[in-house]
Protein backbone atom coordinates (compact mmCIF):
# COMPACT_ATOMS: atom_id res chain seq x y z
CA UNK A 1 0.00 0.00 0.00
CA UNK A 2 2.97 2.51 0.53
CA UNK A 3 4.29 1.58 -2.36
CA UNK A 4 0.85 2.67 -3.97
CA UNK A 5 1.27 5.40 -2.01
CA UNK A 6 4.39 6.55 -3.69
CA UNK A 7 3.17 5.66 -7.34
CA UNK A 8 0.28 8.24 -6.80
CA UNK A 9 2.63 10.66 -5.04
CA UNK A 10 4.90 10.16 -8.77
CA UNK A 11 1.73 10.58 -10.45
CA UNK A 12 0.57 13.84 -8.92
CA UNK A 13 3.78 15.66 -9.25
CA UNK A 14 4.08 14.67 -13.43
CA UNK A 15 0.95 15.98 -13.71
CA UNK A 16 1.67 19.08 -11.98
CA UNK A 17 4.43 19.67 -13.46
CA UNK A 18 3.01 18.84 -16.97
CA UNK A 19 -0.22 20.84 -16.54
CA UNK A 20 2.35 24.09 -15.49
CA UNK A 21 4.52 23.66 -18.81
CA UNK A 22 0.95 23.38 -20.61
CA UNK A 23 -0.44 26.04 -19.03
CA UNK A 24 2.50 28.35 -19.41
CA UNK A 25 2.26 27.68 -23.02
CA UNK A 26 -1.31 27.78 -23.40
CA UNK A 27 -0.99 32.04 -21.93
CA UNK A 28 1.92 32.63 -24.64
CA UNK A 29 -0.61 32.09 -27.09
CA UNK A 30 -1.21 35.09 -29.25
CA UNK A 31 -4.96 34.77 -29.00
CA UNK A 32 -5.12 34.57 -25.18
CA UNK A 33 -2.48 37.05 -24.74
CA UNK A 34 -4.64 39.59 -26.01
CA UNK A 35 -7.79 38.68 -24.60
CA UNK A 36 -9.24 37.29 -27.18
CA UNK A 37 -11.45 33.68 -27.88
CA UNK A 38 -8.77 31.40 -26.54
CA UNK A 39 -8.75 33.46 -22.97
CA UNK A 40 -12.38 31.75 -22.20
CA UNK A 41 -10.24 28.38 -22.83
CA UNK A 42 -7.57 29.07 -20.26
CA UNK A 43 -9.99 29.60 -17.38
CA UNK A 44 -11.80 26.02 -18.30
CA UNK A 45 -8.33 24.02 -18.35
CA UNK A 46 -7.41 25.77 -14.84
CA UNK A 47 -11.19 24.52 -13.54
CA UNK A 48 -10.12 21.15 -14.74
CA UNK A 49 -6.99 21.52 -13.20
CA UNK A 50 -8.18 21.93 -10.26
CA UNK A 51 -10.75 18.96 -10.40
CA UNK A 52 -7.93 16.52 -11.03
CA UNK A 53 -5.86 17.42 -8.28
CA UNK A 54 -9.19 17.04 -6.26
CA UNK A 55 -9.71 13.48 -7.40
CA UNK A 56 -6.00 12.75 -6.99
CA UNK A 57 -5.79 13.92 -3.28
CA UNK A 58 -9.40 11.75 -2.76
CA UNK A 59 -8.07 9.18 -4.22
CA UNK A 60 -5.11 9.51 -1.66
CA UNK A 61 -7.31 9.80 1.15
CA UNK A 62 -9.69 6.69 0.41
CA UNK A 63 -6.22 5.25 -0.07
CA UNK A 64 -4.98 6.02 3.46
CA UNK A 65 -8.34 5.10 4.98
CA UNK A 66 -8.64 1.86 3.59
CA UNK A 67 -4.84 0.68 4.17
CA UNK A 68 -5.67 1.87 7.82
CA UNK A 69 -8.65 -0.70 8.37
CA UNK A 70 -6.87 -3.69 6.15
CA UNK A 71 -3.87 -3.15 8.64
CA UNK A 72 -6.72 -2.64 12.19
CA UNK A 73 -8.59 -5.72 11.05
CA UNK A 74 -4.88 -7.61 10.72
CA UNK A 75 -4.02 -6.21 13.49
CA UNK A 76 -7.11 -7.08 15.67
CA UNK A 77 -6.19 -10.49 15.36
CA UNK A 78 -2.16 -10.32 16.50
CA UNK A 79 -3.31 -8.34 19.13
CA UNK A 80 -2.93 -11.91 21.65
CA UNK A 81 0.34 -12.75 20.51
CA UNK A 82 3.80 -11.85 21.95
CA UNK A 83 7.01 -12.83 20.38
CA UNK A 84 9.76 -13.96 22.83
CA UNK A 85 13.59 -13.38 21.30
CA UNK A 86 16.81 -15.06 22.24
CA UNK A 87 15.78 -17.73 23.70
CA UNK A 88 18.55 -20.56 23.53
CA UNK A 89 17.12 -23.30 21.54
CA UNK A 90 17.83 -27.12 21.35
CA UNK A 91 17.30 -29.83 19.29
CA UNK A 92 14.86 -31.68 21.13
CA UNK A 93 13.12 -28.83 22.64
CA UNK A 94 9.51 -28.48 23.02
CA UNK A 95 8.68 -25.00 22.17
CA UNK A 96 5.79 -24.49 24.41
CA UNK A 97 7.61 -25.86 27.56
CA UNK A 98 10.48 -23.45 26.45
CA UNK A 99 8.40 -20.15 26.73
CA UNK A 100 6.18 -21.99 29.76
CA UNK A 101 9.73 -22.44 31.85
CA UNK A 102 10.81 -18.41 30.59
CA UNK A 103 7.36 -17.40 31.97
CA UNK A 104 7.70 -19.13 35.21
CA UNK A 105 11.07 -18.33 36.00
CA UNK A 106 12.50 -15.27 34.35
CA UNK A 107 9.12 -13.36 35.32
CA UNK A 108 8.05 -15.28 38.46
CA UNK A 109 4.29 -16.32 36.97
CA UNK A 110 3.48 -19.96 38.43
CA UNK A 111 0.55 -20.34 36.49
CA UNK A 112 -0.96 -18.12 33.65
CA UNK A 113 -3.53 -18.54 30.16
CA UNK A 114 -3.70 -16.20 27.58
CA UNK A 115 -5.85 -13.40 29.30
CA UNK A 116 -2.60 -13.37 31.57
CA UNK A 117 -0.91 -12.00 27.94
CA UNK A 118 -1.10 -8.09 29.96
CA UNK A 119 0.70 -9.48 32.59
CA UNK A 120 3.62 -10.85 30.68
CA UNK A 121 4.04 -8.02 28.29
CA UNK A 122 3.96 -5.32 31.26
CA UNK A 123 6.69 -8.03 33.55
CA UNK A 124 8.80 -7.65 30.18
CA UNK A 125 11.11 -5.57 32.00
CA UNK A 126 12.93 -8.25 33.85
CA UNK A 127 14.28 -9.91 30.82
CA UNK A 128 16.69 -7.09 30.42
CA UNK A 129 20.03 -8.40 31.11
CA UNK A 130 19.16 -12.17 30.31
CA UNK A 131 19.58 -11.56 26.11
CA UNK A 132 15.69 -12.29 25.94
CA UNK A 133 13.54 -9.75 24.49
CA UNK A 134 9.82 -9.82 24.15
CA UNK A 135 8.23 -7.71 21.57
CA UNK A 136 4.61 -7.59 19.95
CA UNK A 137 3.25 -9.11 16.87
CA UNK A 138 2.89 -6.37 14.76
CA UNK A 139 1.65 -6.24 11.31
CA UNK A 140 4.29 -5.68 8.46
CA UNK A 141 3.51 -2.34 7.66
CA UNK A 142 3.75 -1.38 11.24
CA UNK A 143 6.82 -3.10 11.77
CA UNK A 144 7.78 -1.01 8.91
CA UNK A 145 6.70 2.56 10.32
CA UNK A 146 8.00 1.21 13.74
CA UNK A 147 11.84 0.53 12.54
CA UNK A 148 11.33 3.87 10.61
CA UNK A 149 10.91 5.49 13.42
CA UNK A 150 13.50 3.85 15.24
CA UNK A 151 16.20 5.57 12.22
CA UNK A 152 14.98 8.66 12.98
CA UNK A 153 13.84 9.56 16.71
CA UNK A 154 16.02 6.53 17.63
CA UNK A 155 15.37 3.15 19.93
CA UNK A 156 15.29 4.87 23.55
CA UNK A 157 12.34 7.04 22.03
CA UNK A 158 10.48 4.17 20.65
CA UNK A 159 8.35 1.65 21.37
CA UNK A 160 5.07 -0.29 21.01
CA UNK A 161 1.92 -0.99 23.10
CA UNK A 162 -1.33 -2.84 21.93
CA UNK A 163 -0.42 -2.78 18.62
CA UNK A 164 0.53 1.12 18.28
CA UNK A 165 3.35 2.57 17.59
CA UNK A 166 4.61 5.48 20.09
CA UNK A 167 7.23 8.31 19.32
CA UNK A 168 8.73 10.78 21.61
CA UNK A 169 9.72 13.87 19.65
CA UNK A 170 12.41 15.89 20.20
CA UNK A 171 9.98 18.49 21.93
CA UNK A 172 9.10 15.79 24.52
CA UNK A 173 5.84 15.67 22.81
CA UNK A 174 3.98 12.10 22.28
CA UNK A 175 2.72 10.64 19.31
CA UNK A 176 0.62 7.68 18.32
CA UNK A 177 1.61 6.37 15.18
CA UNK A 178 -0.19 3.67 12.52
CA UNK A 179 2.02 4.48 9.29
CA UNK A 180 4.47 6.08 7.78
CA UNK A 181 2.28 9.15 6.56
CA UNK A 182 1.66 10.06 10.53
CA UNK A 183 5.71 9.76 10.73
CA UNK A 184 6.04 12.28 8.55
CA UNK A 185 3.76 14.49 9.70
CA UNK A 186 5.58 14.94 13.12
CA UNK A 187 6.76 17.94 13.33
CA UNK A 188 4.20 19.51 10.96
CA UNK A 189 0.98 22.02 11.78
CA UNK A 190 -2.00 18.83 13.70
CA UNK A 191 -4.26 17.99 11.03
CA UNK A 192 -6.64 15.23 11.89
CA UNK A 193 -8.62 13.21 9.86
CA UNK A 194 -11.94 11.26 11.17
CA UNK A 195 -10.98 8.26 12.19
CA UNK A 196 -6.85 8.44 11.24
CA UNK A 197 -5.14 8.98 15.37
CA UNK A 198 -2.52 11.87 15.10
CA UNK A 199 -1.18 12.74 18.60
CA UNK A 200 0.26 16.10 19.29
CA UNK A 201 1.24 18.39 21.52
CA UNK A 202 -0.41 20.67 24.07
CA UNK A 203 -4.02 20.71 25.00
CA UNK A 204 -6.43 20.42 22.11
CA UNK A 205 -4.66 19.00 19.23
CA UNK A 206 -6.79 17.74 17.87
CA UNK A 207 -8.93 19.91 14.79
CA UNK A 208 -11.65 17.91 12.92
CA UNK A 209 -10.28 19.11 9.30
CA UNK A 210 -12.00 16.73 7.36
CA UNK A 211 -14.07 13.29 7.34
CA UNK A 212 -13.64 10.05 5.49
CA UNK A 213 -14.89 9.56 2.30
CA UNK A 214 -18.54 8.69 3.20
CA UNK A 215 -18.71 9.03 6.80
CA UNK A 216 -21.49 10.63 7.78
CA UNK A 217 -22.46 12.79 11.15
CA UNK A 218 -25.95 13.38 11.13
CA UNK A 219 -28.47 15.04 13.37
CA UNK A 220 -31.94 13.42 14.68
CA UNK A 221 -34.67 14.37 17.20
CA UNK A 222 -35.95 11.04 19.07
CA UNK A 223 -39.88 12.35 20.22
CA UNK A 224 -40.67 12.48 23.47
CA UNK A 225 -43.81 12.93 25.27
CA UNK A 226 -43.01 16.78 25.75
CA UNK A 227 -40.90 17.51 22.87
CA UNK A 228 -38.02 15.48 21.46
CA UNK A 229 -34.15 14.36 22.37
CA UNK A 230 -31.62 15.52 20.25
CA UNK A 231 -28.75 13.67 19.00
CA UNK A 232 -25.95 13.97 16.46
CA UNK A 233 -25.15 10.15 14.84
CA UNK A 234 -21.40 9.60 14.08
CA UNK A 235 -21.01 6.68 11.54
CA UNK A 236 -22.84 3.69 10.47
CA UNK A 237 -26.32 4.05 10.63
CA UNK A 238 -26.39 0.34 9.74
CA UNK A 239 -25.59 -1.03 13.10
CA UNK A 240 -26.64 -0.45 16.57
CA UNK A 241 -24.61 2.17 18.00
CA UNK A 242 -22.78 3.06 21.36
CA UNK A 243 -25.21 5.32 23.21
CA UNK A 244 -22.68 8.33 24.25
CA UNK A 245 -24.20 10.57 27.44
CA UNK A 246 -22.92 14.13 28.74
CA UNK A 247 -22.17 15.72 31.80
CA UNK A 248 -24.52 17.90 33.93
CA UNK A 249 -24.96 21.15 32.40
CA UNK A 250 -22.69 20.42 29.15
CA UNK A 251 -24.45 18.39 25.48
CA UNK A 252 -23.44 16.07 22.73
CA UNK A 253 -20.56 18.16 21.50
CA UNK A 254 -18.45 16.80 24.54
CA UNK A 255 -17.54 14.10 22.60
CA UNK A 256 -16.49 16.12 19.58
CA UNK A 257 -12.77 15.56 20.10
CA UNK A 258 -13.14 11.64 20.93
CA UNK A 259 -15.21 10.25 18.51
CA UNK A 260 -12.79 11.02 15.75
CA UNK A 261 -10.00 9.39 16.97
CA UNK A 262 -12.00 5.82 16.86
CA UNK A 263 -12.07 3.78 14.16
CA UNK A 264 -14.21 4.74 11.03
CA UNK A 265 -16.80 1.39 11.42
CA UNK A 266 -17.68 2.88 15.10
CA UNK A 267 -21.34 3.98 15.17
CA UNK A 268 -21.91 6.19 18.40
CA UNK A 269 -25.48 8.19 19.22
CA UNK A 270 -24.41 11.58 21.83
CA UNK A 271 -27.56 12.58 23.09
CA UNK A 272 -28.70 15.55 24.39
CA UNK A 273 -30.04 15.00 27.96
CA UNK A 274 -33.61 16.81 28.34
CA UNK A 275 -32.78 20.04 29.28
CA UNK A 276 -29.35 20.55 27.39
CA UNK A 277 -28.30 21.72 24.53
CA UNK A 278 -30.63 21.18 21.78
CA UNK A 279 -33.41 19.33 23.54
CA UNK A 280 -36.21 20.18 24.69
CA UNK A 281 -36.82 21.25 28.32
CA UNK A 282 -39.18 19.94 30.73
CA UNK A 283 -42.50 21.73 31.16
CA UNK A 284 -43.34 24.00 33.63
CA UNK A 285 -43.68 22.02 36.88
CA UNK A 286 -41.32 19.31 36.44
CA UNK A 287 -38.12 18.86 38.18
CA UNK A 288 -35.37 17.27 36.76
CA UNK A 289 -34.22 14.25 38.89
CA UNK A 290 -30.82 14.00 36.62
CA UNK A 291 -29.80 10.69 37.93
CA UNK A 292 -33.70 9.05 37.96
CA UNK A 293 -34.63 10.85 34.75
CA UNK A 294 -31.93 9.58 32.62
CA UNK A 295 -32.46 5.86 32.99
CA UNK A 296 -36.02 6.34 32.14
CA UNK A 297 -34.80 8.44 29.17
CA UNK A 298 -32.30 5.56 28.14
CA UNK A 299 -35.06 2.88 28.19
CA UNK A 300 -37.07 5.34 26.14
CA UNK A 301 -34.74 5.64 23.47
CA UNK A 302 -33.66 1.63 23.38
CA UNK A 303 -37.44 0.87 23.22
CA UNK A 304 -37.67 3.67 20.64
CA UNK A 305 -35.08 1.79 18.29
CA UNK A 306 -36.04 -1.69 19.35
CA UNK A 307 -32.28 -2.32 20.94
CA UNK A 308 -30.77 -5.28 22.85
CA UNK A 309 -27.41 -5.44 24.81
CA UNK A 310 -26.58 -2.12 24.37
CA UNK A 311 -23.03 -0.39 24.81
CA UNK A 312 -23.45 2.65 27.03
CA UNK A 313 -20.34 5.49 27.10
CA UNK A 314 -20.87 8.42 30.04
CA UNK A 315 -19.08 11.32 31.32
CA UNK A 316 -19.68 12.33 34.82
CA UNK A 317 -23.39 12.33 34.50
CA UNK A 318 -23.17 10.45 31.83
CA UNK A 319 -20.67 7.61 33.17
CA UNK A 320 -23.15 7.42 36.37
CA UNK A 321 -26.46 7.03 34.28
CA UNK A 322 -24.57 4.49 32.26
CA UNK A 323 -23.71 2.69 35.62
CA UNK A 324 -27.45 2.88 36.66
CA UNK A 325 -28.91 1.45 33.37
CA UNK A 326 -26.53 -1.45 33.72
CA UNK A 327 -27.82 -1.96 37.54
CA UNK A 328 -31.33 -1.57 36.42
CA UNK A 329 -31.27 -3.82 33.51
CA UNK A 330 -28.43 -6.03 34.22
CA UNK A 331 -29.70 -9.00 31.14
CA UNK A 332 -29.97 -5.89 28.88
CA UNK A 333 -26.38 -3.91 28.94
CA UNK A 334 -23.04 -5.43 27.20
CA UNK A 335 -20.55 -2.78 27.99
CA UNK A 336 -20.33 0.50 29.93
CA UNK A 337 -17.78 3.16 29.82
CA UNK A 338 -17.35 5.57 32.55
CA UNK A 339 -15.06 8.57 32.19
CA UNK A 340 -13.94 10.22 35.67
CA UNK A 341 -16.76 8.77 37.60
CA UNK A 342 -17.81 5.51 38.88
CA UNK A 343 -21.59 6.23 40.63
CA UNK A 344 -24.17 9.10 41.41
CA UNK A 345 -22.63 11.64 43.23
CA UNK A 346 -22.47 10.18 46.80
CA UNK A 347 -24.16 12.30 49.98
CA UNK A 348 -24.28 12.05 53.86
CA UNK A 349 -28.08 11.67 54.36
CA UNK A 350 -27.52 14.77 56.89
CA UNK A 351 -26.18 16.65 53.69
CA UNK A 352 -29.29 15.68 51.76
CA UNK A 353 -31.86 16.27 54.05
CA UNK A 354 -30.45 19.47 55.38
CA UNK A 355 -30.24 20.94 51.41
CA UNK A 356 -33.92 20.07 50.47
CA UNK A 357 -36.24 23.02 51.24
CA UNK A 358 -33.25 25.45 49.97
CA UNK A 359 -33.24 23.60 46.76
CA UNK A 360 -37.04 23.26 46.14
CA UNK A 361 -37.06 27.19 46.28
CA UNK A 362 -34.19 27.74 43.76
CA UNK A 363 -36.16 25.38 41.51
CA UNK A 364 -39.24 27.43 41.81
CA UNK A 365 -37.60 30.59 41.27
CA UNK A 366 -36.06 29.40 37.61
CA UNK A 367 -39.47 27.80 36.99
CA UNK A 368 -40.68 31.82 37.16
CA UNK A 369 -37.70 33.75 35.61
CA UNK A 370 -39.43 35.46 32.66
CA UNK A 371 -37.54 35.57 29.48
CA UNK A 372 -36.64 39.10 29.07
CA UNK A 373 -34.75 38.37 32.78
CA UNK A 374 -32.72 36.00 31.58
CA UNK A 375 -29.00 36.94 31.52
CA UNK A 376 -27.79 38.05 27.75
CA UNK A 377 -23.97 37.77 26.71
CA UNK A 378 -21.91 38.58 24.11
CA UNK A 379 -19.96 35.66 22.57
CA UNK A 380 -16.83 36.50 24.08
CA UNK A 381 -18.56 37.25 27.30
CA UNK A 382 -20.51 34.29 27.15
CA UNK A 383 -17.12 31.99 26.67
CA UNK A 384 -15.33 33.99 29.79
CA UNK A 385 -18.48 32.75 32.05
CA UNK A 386 -17.67 29.34 30.55
CA UNK A 387 -14.30 29.22 31.49
CA UNK A 388 -14.63 30.54 34.85
CA UNK A 389 -17.01 28.05 35.66
CA UNK A 390 -15.07 24.91 34.56
CA UNK A 391 -12.51 26.20 36.65
CA UNK A 392 -9.48 24.93 34.70
CA UNK A 393 -11.47 21.71 33.38
CA UNK A 394 -11.46 22.92 29.93
CA UNK A 395 -9.69 25.43 27.69
CA UNK A 396 -11.05 28.39 26.29
CA UNK A 397 -10.92 26.58 22.69
CA UNK A 398 -12.99 23.68 24.09
CA UNK A 399 -15.49 26.01 25.80
CA UNK A 400 -16.31 27.22 22.02
CA UNK A 401 -16.59 23.63 21.40
CA UNK A 402 -19.46 22.76 23.82
CA UNK A 403 -21.25 26.26 23.60
CA UNK A 404 -22.36 25.24 19.60
CA UNK A 405 -24.82 23.31 20.96
CA UNK A 406 -24.99 25.38 24.63
CA UNK A 407 -25.86 28.65 23.87
CA UNK A 408 -28.38 30.57 20.92
CA UNK A 409 -29.00 34.19 19.80
CA UNK A 410 -31.54 36.32 22.45
CA UNK A 411 -34.86 36.19 20.28
CA UNK A 412 -35.79 38.94 18.07
CA UNK A 413 -38.42 40.19 20.27
CA UNK A 414 -36.00 41.17 22.88
CA UNK A 415 -34.21 43.87 20.91
CA UNK A 416 -31.30 42.75 22.74
CA UNK A 417 -27.98 41.48 21.10
CA UNK A 418 -26.15 38.74 22.16
CA UNK A 419 -26.42 35.23 23.36
CA UNK A 420 -28.42 33.19 25.82
CA UNK A 421 -27.43 29.78 27.47
CA UNK A 422 -29.62 27.05 25.65
CA UNK A 423 -30.08 24.75 28.78
CA UNK A 424 -32.65 25.10 31.37
CA UNK A 425 -31.90 27.15 34.55
CA UNK A 426 -33.82 24.55 36.23
CA UNK A 427 -30.84 22.18 35.67
CA UNK A 428 -28.82 24.23 38.03
CA UNK A 429 -30.54 22.66 41.30
CA UNK A 430 -28.96 18.94 41.34
CA UNK A 431 -29.27 18.22 44.92
CA UNK A 432 -32.71 16.67 44.89
CA UNK A 433 -30.99 13.67 42.95
CA UNK A 434 -28.00 12.38 45.64
CA UNK A 435 -28.11 8.71 47.06
CA UNK A 436 -25.89 7.54 49.84
CA UNK A 437 -22.99 5.04 49.68
CA UNK A 438 -24.95 2.36 50.65
CA UNK A 439 -27.80 2.41 47.82
CA UNK A 440 -24.49 3.19 45.64
CA UNK A 441 -22.99 0.15 46.67
CA UNK A 442 -25.96 -1.61 46.17
CA UNK A 443 -26.31 -0.83 43.01
CA UNK A 444 -23.17 -1.63 42.01
CA UNK A 445 -23.67 -5.20 43.00
CA UNK A 446 -26.51 -5.42 40.49
CA UNK A 447 -23.57 -4.36 37.83
CA UNK A 448 -22.68 -8.00 35.69
CA UNK A 449 -21.62 -6.60 32.33
CA UNK A 450 -18.15 -4.94 31.15
CA UNK A 451 -16.97 -2.61 32.63
CA UNK A 452 -13.99 0.05 31.56
CA UNK A 453 -14.15 3.06 34.34
CA UNK A 454 -11.25 5.77 33.05
CA UNK A 455 -10.48 8.19 36.19
CA UNK A 456 -8.48 11.02 34.92
CA UNK A 457 -6.09 12.67 37.97
CA UNK A 458 -6.68 14.88 39.43
CA UNK A 459 -9.89 14.45 37.32
CA UNK A 460 -13.25 15.25 39.57
CA UNK A 461 -12.88 17.47 42.98
CA UNK A 462 -16.29 16.78 44.56
CA UNK A 463 -16.04 13.14 45.36
CA UNK A 464 -14.55 11.47 47.73
CA UNK A 465 -11.74 8.75 46.11
CA UNK A 466 -12.42 6.32 49.04
CA UNK A 467 -16.41 6.59 47.32
CA UNK A 468 -15.09 6.19 43.68
CA UNK A 469 -12.95 2.91 44.65
CA UNK A 470 -15.34 1.18 46.50
CA UNK A 471 -18.23 1.40 44.19
CA UNK A 472 -15.38 -0.05 41.26
CA UNK A 473 -14.21 -2.67 43.68
CA UNK A 474 -17.90 -3.68 44.41
CA UNK A 475 -18.71 -4.15 41.04
CA UNK A 476 -15.28 -6.54 41.08
CA UNK A 477 -17.89 -9.17 42.47
CA UNK A 478 -20.03 -9.62 39.41
CA UNK A 479 -18.98 -7.45 36.81
CA UNK A 480 -15.37 -7.91 34.39
CA UNK A 481 -14.12 -4.35 35.03
CA UNK A 482 -11.50 -2.54 33.70
CA UNK A 483 -10.06 0.20 35.98
CA UNK A 484 -7.56 2.91 34.41
CA UNK A 485 -6.16 5.81 35.79
CA UNK A 486 -4.87 8.44 33.37
CA UNK A 487 -3.21 12.09 34.04
CA UNK A 488 -5.60 14.89 32.76
CA UNK A 489 -9.00 17.06 34.19
CA UNK A 490 -12.24 16.13 34.24
CA UNK A 491 -12.87 16.55 31.11
CA UNK A 492 -10.26 14.37 29.71
CA UNK A 493 -11.99 12.92 26.86
CA UNK A 494 -12.94 16.64 25.76
CA UNK A 495 -9.22 18.22 26.66
CA UNK A 496 -6.60 15.24 26.04
CA UNK A 497 -8.63 12.83 23.90
CA UNK A 498 -5.60 10.70 22.56
CA UNK A 499 -4.55 9.73 26.04
CA UNK A 500 -7.97 7.63 26.48
CA UNK A 501 -8.93 7.45 22.26
CA UNK A 502 -6.66 4.15 22.28
CA UNK A 503 -8.19 2.65 25.62
CA UNK A 504 -11.74 3.12 24.94
CA UNK A 505 -10.70 1.35 21.22
CA UNK A 506 -8.93 -1.57 22.70
CA UNK A 507 -12.04 -1.60 25.29
CA UNK A 508 -14.11 -1.95 22.45
CA UNK A 509 -12.35 -4.77 20.21
CA UNK A 510 -11.29 -6.87 23.16
CA UNK A 511 -15.07 -8.34 23.25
Amino acid sequence: MEALHGTLAELRSEFRERMSKFEADLNKTPSVASGGASSGLVQDYAAFKRFTFDALECIQRQMEFFARDLDALEMRGRRKILLFHGVPETTKEITAVVVANVIKDKLSMDTFTTSDIRRVWYSKTKLKGTGITLSEFLTKARHQVFMAARDKFGVSNCWTKQGHIHVLGPDGARHRLLSLSDLRAIGEPATILSGLPRWSRGRSAVQIKMLPPGYKVEEIEIPVPWGHVAGRWWGPRDKQPIIAIHGWQDNAGTWDNLIPLLPVTTSVLCIDLPGHGLSTHYPKGMLYYIFWDGIVLLRRIVKHFEWSKITLMGHSLGGALSFMYAASFPDDVEKIICVDIASPAVREPSTMVKGTGQSIDKVLDYENLPIDKVPCYDYEEMIDIVCDAYKGSISRENCKVLMKRGMMPTPAHLKKRGYFFRRDPKLKVSGLAMMSIETALEYASKVKCKVLNIRALPGQRWEKIDYYLSVVEKMKATADVRYVEVEGTHHIHLEDPEKIAHIVEEFLEDY
